[in-house]
Formats: structure tokens, C-alpha cells, sequence
């Protein structure tokens, strides 16, 4: 059988600095209940700055865990 049941927990929090800077951060936690060993842990803590009315720039950083990967396989993926 491959069928993989999991569930989630999310929480996210942002705050405007000022009129042209926010930051924001999510932490996602991916339970598996099928393989309890093989669940996932996704966070990205970001800033966001307004340059214009019509461009901006974000900066942030992902981070992806996984309890249990396959061979071969690193246990955290980083993407800036």
C-alpha cells in the first residue's frame, strides 16, 4: 500500500515596520501519520521592502525538514 495520510499545523505572523517595510514568518509541521518518523518541518522567515509604487524586493529564506529521507536524500533543503 503507498498511500502516506498526513496532516498540518500552520502558523504565520507579520508585521509593517513602516509604510515601506514588513517582515513576515510561517512555520508549517507536516505530521506523518502513516510513518510517524517521516514527517516534515517547512519554515520561511522573509522581508519585504517597497522601492516604488510599482516595484518592491523580498528577501527570504525556506527551510524544508524532512524526519526521514531516502537514501541518498539530505534531511534539510535551504533556497534564499
Amino acid at each position: 500500500n503507498d498511500d502516506v495520510h498526513f496532516g498540518r499545523l500552520y502558523v504565520e505572523g507579520n508585521k509593517k515596520w513602516t509604510t515601506t517595510l514588513s517582515t513576515k514568518a510561517w512555520v508549517e509541521f507536516l505530521p506523518n501519520f502513516t510513518e510517524s518518523d517521516d514527517y516534515r518541518l517547512n519554515a520561511e522567515p522573509s522581508a519585504s521592502v517597497m522601492l516604488s509604487e510599482i516595484f518592491s524586493l523580498k528577501l527570504a529564506y525556506l527551510m524544508k525538514y524532512r524526519g526521514n529521507p531516502p537514501a541518498g536524500v539530505e534531511d534539510l533543503d535551504t533556497v534564499y
